[in-house]
């Protein structure tokens, strides 16, 4: 997606919307997702990229508990042994460290993981690649499908009949990026893609 990709209709949804935004800024809300998205970061950055040749189902389940693809899980240690039952260890490990590879392509590493590994689709593998690489990935999730067809960009939003490709996530990453520039046009700091999934979220009724 171009920089002056946005259509008009779009550019005016964003705005009609950006003041509710700068208010949810200034509160403890977003003080509070902000300090757990920078414990996230620290977590797939740092920690985990040690972790992923010993990984077993303690360490699977570590990784799924801060994750918003599955916060409705009560157990993860449960979730971690069927994810396990449906996949090899080896090739669990192998795919979540090409995932966590930085020097590979964004669209590379999601095609390659969406398509070896069971149980963890586009959810998960774009917020782990939103805190491992956060001024390039977004969180591809629900919320943001539904607000960014809210906003007049379906065609980013993944929804049609097809699986979507890690071409199409790139797409939904530049919608994103060019989300950030229109907002930070108006004043409103977007440091990262993150931000911009949690203005998409403040679309959709909150976060």
């Amino acid at each position: 997606m171009t920089d002056d990709a946005l259509s008009p209709e779009a550019q005016v949804a964003i705005r009609g919307r950006a003041e509710l935004f700068r208010a949810y800024l200034g509160t403890a809300e977003f003080s509070s997702h902000i300090e757990e998205f920078e414990k996230r970061t620290e977590y797939f950055q740092r920690v985990l990229p040690s972790h992923v040749g010993v990984m077993g189902e303690k360490e699977l389940a570590a990784m799924l508990t801060p994750l918003w693809a599955y916060e409705r899980w009560p157990n993860k240690r449960v979730l971690a042994e069927r994810i396990l039952s449906a996949n090899t260890i080896e090739g669990l490990r192998r795919e979540i460290a090409k995932l966590l590879d930085v020097s590979r392509p964004v669209a590379e590493r999601y095609d390659s993981f969406v398509k070896n590994v069971k149980m963890l689709g586009p959810a998960f593998v774009s917020e782990v690649l939103c805190y491992r690489e956060p001024d390039k990935c977004g969180i591809w999730n629900g919320k943001a499908k539904e607000a960014l067809e809210t906003l007049g960009l379906q065609k980013y939003a993944g929804t049609g009949p097809q699986r979507p490709t890690g071409q199409d996530y790139e797409a939904f990453n530049g919608a994103l990026k060019t989300v950030a520039k229109e907002l930070s046009g108006m004043g409103l700091e977007v440091p990262d893609l993150y931000c911009v999934n949690l203005f998409l979220y403040t679309v959709e009724g909150g976060v």
